[in-house]
């Protein structure tokens, strides 16, 4: 995607509190006259702006301006589900290694209104179980015990091989973006977003030897569990389906993208910034 002059804007949130609601009038109040502005359904009831809504599944939008946190830019890629409309977070909640406008707003705003921007196309991965598609993730895919502090019996293959026979909380799928969230505190390496690679990375593992491991973005992984115990798949947080161990989830690069608004190449300044 090449980027453009911007004149229909989305706002998009995840809960609406009065932070929300304040940097939502305040980003319509100064794009009046240069833009028009629509809400997520909730937002513009929250705001009194029902005459201005759009949708998600349809976003007839040139970007979307995402305000809160990570979860809410997550939760509005998932949404979208591929559509190639840029993505945009102002920071308004509590983690922001996603977000791109944390000060400066109307300064963002006025190089977003004349292109001046690039747009990150992410690489996001594709989760099925026993063939069934069940969702696509931006950061990452989680196959783990249902039952909190009780461990889990993993078969790991990749290409059909059997990597790994492990006992742990579970397992981590993450993407490069996904590998400075829940896959690094969990002990996984920091990924690159412009390298096409995932990283499969145990919690908690019963075993001083087990590592995470990295894979090429088209490797096939398939996991699945031993014991009978019942665990479920997590998909950028939100819950997916239970599994048993007659259940195989499938794992691999996704044919979607997402397509993330960017005003610098600055992903190693931010990890020293954010995560130090």
């Amino acid at each position: 995607m090449k980027p453009k002059k911007i004149r229909r804007i989305g706002l998009s949130t995840k809960y609406e509190t009065l932070k929300v609601r304040k940097a939502a009038l305040t980003l319509i109040k100064y794009l009046e006259g240069k833009a028009k502005v629509y809400c997520v359904p909730d937002l513009a009831r929250k705001i009194g702006r029902e005459d201005y809504v759009f949708d998600l599944k349809n976003p007839k939008v040139d970007a979307i301006v995402t305000i809160g946190g990570d979860g809410t830019l997550l939760k509005t890629v998932r949404e979208l589900n591929g559509k190639k409309v840029p993505v945009i977070g102002l920071m308004r909640g509590r983690v922001g290694f996603l977000t791109e406008i944390s000060n400066g707003m109307q300064k963002s705003l006025d190089r977003l209104l004349k292109g001046d921007y690039f747009i990150d196309e992410r690489t996001k991965l594709e989760v099925k179980v026993n063939g069934k598609y069940v969702g696509d993730v931006l950061n990452e895919a989680v196959v783990t015990t249902s039952t909190p502090a009780k461990l889990q019996r993993f078969v790991i293959n990749v290409h059909g091989d059997r990597i790994d026979e492990i006992d742990a909380d579970g397992i981590i799928v993450s993407t490069p973006t996904g590998s400075t969230a829940y896959a690094m505190s969990a002990g996984g390496p920091i990924i690159d977003p412009l390298i096409e690679a995932y990283a499969i990375v145990p919690m908690a593992p019963l075993r001083l030897s087990a590592r995470a491991i990295v894979v090429p973005g088209h490797a096939k992984t398939a996991i699945q569990t031993i014991t009978k115990r019942k665990s479920l798949i997590v998909l950028d947080g939100y819950y997916g389906p239970n599994i048993t161990d007659k259940d195989k989830v499938e794992i691999t690069q996704s044919k979607k993208h997402a397509y993330l608004i960017k005003f610098r190449r600055d992903f190693f300044q931010k990890v020293r910034r954010k995560l130090r």
